[in-house]
């Protein structure tokens, strides 16, 4: 990759505020192996920023399917699950068990609700628009919450029912942050 195209890399990943990589010491990634699919992910990332101009395609307007819809509450440990129907058995598997390359992360730890609100919903914004397609959201387990009902994992499960462009959901395997974070699968544009 060229020093050009590094700078144009990490000036498109500076204007998405809330997405920050993966870090395991100097490791962008948890397992070596994946090292030359994150170069790839960066080249098409790069790609298509110079073919669309750093310009996200985006309506604000079909951002939420339903404000009424009430998932039922969970508990510091619960698994949170969803899938829209016609998702093929093989990207459930993948999606449940972490398979997924991680292309963008968000941590909720020590927000508000209404802060937290505003994140999630930008942050699902900006990476729709930016066509990825694996994500992540860290919401913690809510150990500090009263009643053992953590409101940030509540929150996130909430909106994540109520996104229309989110394909499915699920828990986390424990080397990725277990009940305390969920694997996003974003539709493809």
């Amino acid at each position: 990759m060229t020093d050009h195209d590094k700078s144009l890399f990490q000036q498109a990943m500076a204007e998405m505020s809330d997405i920050k990589p993966i870090k395991n010491g100097n490791q962008y990634l948890e397992h070596q192996e994946n090292a030359q699919q994150l170069k790839a992910q960066q080249r098409q990332v790069i790609r298509k920023l110079r073919q669309k101009q750093l310009q996200p395609k985006f309506n604000s307007d079909s951002f939420e399917k339903d404000h009424d819809i009430d998932s039922q509450p969970v508990g510091n440990f619960a698994t949170l699950s969803y899938f829209q129907p016609g998702l093929r058995a093989q990207e459930i598997e993948k999606l449940k068990k972490g398979k997924y390359p991680n292309q963008a992360e968000l941590d909720l730890h020590g927000l508000t609700v209404e802060l937290a609100e505003k994140q999630i919903r930008d942050f699902l914004k900006q990476c729709y628009g930016y066509e990825l397609r694996y994500i992540r959201i860290i919401h913690g387990k809510g150990y500090n919450s009263e009643d053992n009902f953590p409101v940030l994992k509540n929150l996130v499960n909430q909106i994540l029912r109520q996104t229309p462009f989110i394909l499915g959901f699920y828990s986390a395997p424990a080397k990725q942050g277990g009940s305390g974070a969920v694997n996003i699968l974003l539709k493809a544009q």
